[in-house]
């Protein structure tokens, strides 16, 4: 009778392990970093990976966080006003959401975790990417292409931006991925902008505007 009691006190032990995730095991906004820095936003390193924790708000506070070359994403961590996590998942492509997004009470306690690939077809994020690559235009072994932070003497200086976006566009045309590349070249503003097949990967049209900056 003790075995049957230990292993029904485990199992009861364990699903209210699963049922919810509290706040003490999640991660609260970091004001005394912040308020120190120097700029906005703070850098932390961790490892390889660069954080930026920008000023918190009447709206919350955000974390972007950037993982070593060459992956092309980042993780953007949003915070209640009183510094509990709210959402926290990956980017790619400037905005684009994919991958498992959770989110959480004002308490910090998580209630839901949505699949943001659930909303793609056959052709995923990372099909999109080497499709990319395959056109010449970034490049998945070396990071050309993502965007990053410029940091100095672990200062915030600027931002690489990102050379693409990535939507998913449900309009008259039908559903398809909306991919817009913009050239990194100093002396001209090239745009590509494709239409692809959710499903084949099939590109259904390809539109470039070059527009020279004037110097």
């Amino acid at each position: 009778m003790k075995i049957i009691y230990c292993i029904n006190l485990f199992v009861i032990i364990l699903s209210s392990c699963n049922i919810k995730k509290t706040s003490s095991m999640t991660e609260r906004y970091d004001f005394e970093t912040v308020k120190k820095s120097e700029t906005d936003p703070a850098v932390v390193r961790k490892g390889e990976w660069i954080v930026l924790m920008y000023s918190m708000s009447t709206n919350g506070g955000t974390y972007i966080e950037y993982p070593p070359v060459p992956a092309f994403y980042k993780i953007v961590k949003f915070f209640y006003p009183n510094g509990n996590l709210k959402s926290m998942g990956k980017v790619t492509g400037q905005n684009l959401k994919f991958g498992m997004w959770q989110y959480y009470d004002e308490k910090g306690d998580f209630f839901k975790e949505e699949d943001e690939n659930k909303k793609f077809g056959k052709i995923k994020v990372d099909d999109i990417l080497k499709f990319l690559e395959k056109e010449g235009l970034i490049n998945l072994t070396s990071g050309e292409g993502r965007e990053f932070p410029i940091v100095k003497e672990n200062k915030y200086v600027g931002i690489e931006e990102c050379r693409f976006s990535l939507s998913f566009v449900n309009d008259n045309e039908g559903t398809y991925w909306n991919v817009f590349f913009i050239s990194s070249s100093w002396n001209n503003n090239n745009h590509i902008i494709y239409h692809i097949d959710i499903n084949t990967g099939e590109v259904l049209s390809k539109k470039i505007i070059h527009s020279p900056i004037e110097i």
